[in-house]
């Protein structure tokens, strides 16, 4: 009997030298930054191209230090004591933090780090994103809000907030102008529409959101708007649709009270009405002396005397 020769740890060796080529291929080519680090000493053993782009350092001057030394001094020691404790718990590392590069640049990432072996030694992996973009964006976003928050608690004008995913359509937000002129509070939050209007005006107003979902904007109309003591003023409302990815969210409303302006047109019409009033009366006292006139010149005509009054259309 020929026996045949045993290929088995030959095809072995080779599977295990391809899958260790692509796992190589993986570790270097990956786009976050990795770190491999001896988890009794906290020395790095090992990192990819990624984390020699994000420290702006080779490789060689990565390997053989402290995990400690990629935080800037001041936080060194938070994050050495953060890496023995996760050793000690053999717990996953799930943070954001903070690395120095070479040219002294802080550039804020995000950790996912855990306990793994590889070739039979346990290891700590430690995957680092970089996450500057982001941070950029979310401290733009936080400015954004900021200046809008400014902005709406300082304006001149009343400024209220409808969240439209309520069915009530209730306020969700009102600015310290609202706050002086109103007697509502933030502590009063969300306010039903009906605390703010009087039936008609509520039904009004409801219907006229619906139009917002179309025109995303209305212009501005006039409503009595009810003071948190019950009393009434005359109020002129501009309402415009706010999306949230697309989708309808909230509806901000600008509130301006107009009781000057009621007031003077008031004050106008009354004085209108007295000069309409003082012209018919002068119109009228016209007349009577046309008439008179008219009568004193037939009077002179019939004692034979001359007229003393011409016709209006001589005069």
């Amino acid at each position: 009997m020929i026996k045949m020769p045993d290929k088995e740890p030959k095809t072995t060796e080779e599977a295990l030298r391809k899958r260790e080529e692509e796992f190589r291929l993986i570790f270097e080519n990956a786009k976050d930054a990795i770190f491999w680090a001896d988890p009794k000493k906290g020395i790095i053993i090992n990192c990819n191209k990624a984390a020699e782009r994000l420290l702006e350092k080779k490789r060689e001057e990565i390997i053989g230090h402290h995990q400690k030394d990629l935080h800037p001094p001041q936080k060194a020691k938070f994050y050495a004591d953060m890496f023995k404790k996760h050793v000690e718990e053999r717990g996953a590392i799930d943070e954001e933090a903070e690395i120095i590069t070479r040219s002294g640049k802080i550039k804020p990432v995000h950790i996912s780090a855990s306990i793994t072996t590889v070739a039979g030694k346990p290891i700590i992996q430690g995957i680092f994103r970089d996450i500057s973009s982001y941070k950029k964006a979310e401290n733009a976003l936080k400015e954004s809000e900021e200046r809008y928050r400014n902005l709406f608690e300082q304006v001149n004008d009343m400024i209220i907030v409808f969240d439209t995913m309520d069915i009530d359509i209730r306020i969700i937000d009102l600015n310290q102008k609202w706050r002086e002129v109103t007697g509502y509070s933030r502590s009063d939050l969300p306010i039903n529409i009906s605390n703010i209007f009087n039936h008609n005006d509520m039904a009004r107003f409801t219907a006229r959101t619906k139009d917002l979902l179309i025109a995303k904007k209305i212009p501005p109309e006039e409503y009595a708007l009810k003071k948190k003591s019950g009393e009434s003023i005359p109020a002129e409302l501009t309402a415009t649709l706010i999306e949230k990815e697309g989708r309808p969210a909230e509806i901000l409303v600008v509130v301006r009270d107009i009781t000057e302006r009621k007031t003077r047109e008031e004050e106008m019409k009354k004085h209108a009405a007295e000069l309409e009033k003082m012209n018919k009366f002068m119109v009228g006292r016209e007349l009577d002396m046309i008439e008179l006139k008219k009568e004193i010149n037939s009077l002179l005509k019939e004692l034979g005397r001359p007229e003393r009054y011409k016709p209006p259309d001589e005069d």
